[in-house]
């Protein structure tokens, strides 16, 4: 992923960041510290990347997906509902296993606070 910087005399505290054709647009404050604004787009890197791996699974297992139209939040009713497939609990561990679980994403929206 190509990484492109827009510096703005505007900004003065505020990244932004879109992922357009693969590459990376930041708009980022003129005046922002070199070391700051290399953390920041990391987390953009990493964030960006994680949406796209689960929009890929999200493609090839549509169960949670559907499960979603009878039950919208992730509670024990909605557990149950998935928990009728039979390879519910291999998909799950591999989702933790990839860091995709819903705890590991509001961790991370959390630490960019």
């Amino acid at each position: 992923m190509d990484v492109k910087i827009n510096y703005s005399n505007r900004r003065s505290r505020t990244v932004s960041a879109q992922l357009i054709n693969g590459d990376l647009i930041v708009n980022a404050p003129a005046a922002m510290p070199c070391e700051r604004l290399e953390k920041i787009i990391e987390n953009f890197k990493v964030r960006f990347e994680r949406r796209k791996l689960k929009e890929e699974l999200n493609k090839e297992q549509p169960l949670t997906e559907m499960t979603h139209l009878i039950e919208p939040n992730h509670n024990a009713a909605f557990w149950n509902i998935v928990s009728r497939y039979e390879l519910a609990e291999r998909a799950k561990g591999y989702l933790m296993a990839l860091g995709l679980d819903s705890d590991n994403e509001q961790d991370l929206e959390n630490s960019q606070r």
